[in-house]
């Protein structure tokens, strides 16, 4: 089985852990994003640009399984899921 796109998004003691596979070459943390997220208060607004900061940090591709546009919604959905589930 070969993942469309993968996430994992992670809150520890000592700041946030954000992987994610099938959006790049090799699977990436998304440093910048952790970075952003670790001085920041979770609301909506630091969700939203969130989102967006991790869909710039990804490059992902078209092929069978996916479409690049379809992978950079994706990545979205799964950090603002995962983060609303955190707060």
């Amino acid at each position: 089985d070969l993942s469309t796109i993968c996430a994992t998004v992670l809150k520890a003691d000592d700041g946030w852990r954000l992987a994610y596979g099938s959006v790049a070459p090799t699977p990436i943390r998304l440093r910048k994003t952790e970075e952003f997220l670790n001085g920041a208060v979770l609301s909506e607004e630091t969700i939203e640009t969130a989102v967006e900061l991790a869909r710039s940090e990804v490059s992902p591709i078209d092929d069978v399984r996916a479409t690049k546009a379809y992978r950079l919604e994706v990545v979205g959905v799964v950090l603002a899921r995962s983060l609303r589930a955190l707060m």
